[in-house]
């Protein structure tokens, strides 16, 4: 018989745990199949879990989302499951995760792992956080059947392919699920994307924090990994449409710069904004349907920021980083540890 367990890393998610957990109790989890790993909160995310029955393990520290993720699963390892549901603390899964996950496995055995999106109704109310929100889901639902990349907002894997590429990379302090996908793709492992396989983000989005995490935490390590890993080129945001959005928005930058100095470069602006629209009109339409016209319109700026961005740590990592180790001759940054991500029984420590 499948047996399935759910691992939530958490760090100071007292503002989101008790909703997340709730939800994997609702769609069929006992208690005992669900392992909160506390990553060092000083809030009381511990004493939630514990009120709620879950399996509790704590990591020696602050230790980042990849090393919490690692423990958690071998906790669930070592209590016998066969495959592993990832979601993070501030996502409430929908009541059929369980059995779409389980039901893809049994359904397709060659499937190594399956993982699906954000539902379109984001429970933060403001523009930001609905534009951020619902981006992902239709970034998701656009994306091809099978993928070479991961996602552990809500995703799930077997064991034995976990076990097979060692976990994830614990040297990655972001973007480790993608790392973990294009690795386990690189072994030969399939990966599925559910579409119905959805759950609710909770968190809510200022403008400041979207620039800061399309940067730090989005840009730079996914072009790392566009510019030194392999296979992972054109999937989901990734691919020529996203491209050439991002290269109308440096076109649009540049002239709107230029048309004090040169008026007839204004016209050049709204070409552009015309083609990035167009080249977008499949999000502007989702964003339509659920913010009205009007909200749609405003969203089209936070998406030109939104690429701006993603073009700012495209550009830092290759004067920074890939330019110099062509010149050097080096290979690029080395992350893995050769010794392995996953822990070993016994590490870490139960509260």
């Amino acid at each position: 018989m499948t047996s399935i367990m759910a691992v939530v890393p958490a760090y100071n998610a007292q503002w989101c745990l008790s909703r997340c957990l709730s939800g994997l109790l609702a769609g069929g989890f006992a208690p005992q199949e669900v392992v909160v790993v506390d990553d060092g909160s000083t809030d009381n995310t511990q004493a939630i879990a514990r009120e709620a029955g879950v399996r509790l393990v704590a990591s020696a520290g602050r230790s980042g989302a990849a090393a919490a993720r690692n423990l958690g699963a071998r906790t669930a390892i070592d209590a016998g499951a066969d495959l592993l549901l990832f979601v993070d603390s501030d996502v409430v899964v929908h009541a059929d995760v369980r059995d779409i996950a389980i039901g893809v496995f049994n359904s397709e055995p060659d499937v190594d792992a399956v993982f699906g999106a954000y539902d379109n109704r984001p429970a933060c109310r403001g523009l930001t956080s609905q534009y951020r929100n619902l981006l992902h889901h239709h970034v998701h639902m656009e994306g091809p059947d099978y993928a070479r990349i991961f996602w552990t907002g809500c995703g799930a894997v077997r064991v034995s392919a976990f076990q097979r590429v060692d976990g994830f990379d614990p040297a990655m302090r972001m973007m480790e699920d993608v790392e973990f996908g294009n690795r386990l793709s690189q072994a030969g492992g399939l990966i599925r994307l559910a579409r119905t396989m959805q759950g609710k983000h909770l968190k809510c989005w200022t403008l400041g924090q979207m620039v800061r995490m399309d940067i730090f935490d989005r840009a730079i390590p996914w072009s790392r990994l566009m510019l030194f890993e392999s296979g992972i080129e054109s999937e989901f945001n990734l691919s020529p449409s996203h491209r050439l959005s991002a290269i109308m928005v440096l076109v649009i930058a540049a002239t709107l710069a230029a048309t004090p100095f040169w008026p007839p470069a204004f016209a050049i602006t709204l070409a552009a904004a015309f083609w990035f629209v167009m080249l977008n009109m499949g999000l502007f339409r989702v964003l339509r349907k659920r913010l009205g016209l009007w909200g749609a319109i405003g969203c089209m700026p936070l998406h030109m920021v939104h690429y701006g961005c993603a073009m700012t740590g495209l550009g830092w990592i290759i004067l920074t980083e890939f330019l110099p180790s062509r010149i050097m001759g080096r290979a690029g940054p080395e992350r893995r540890p050769k010794s392995g991500g996953a822990p070993k029984p016994g590490q870490g420590r139960r509260p």
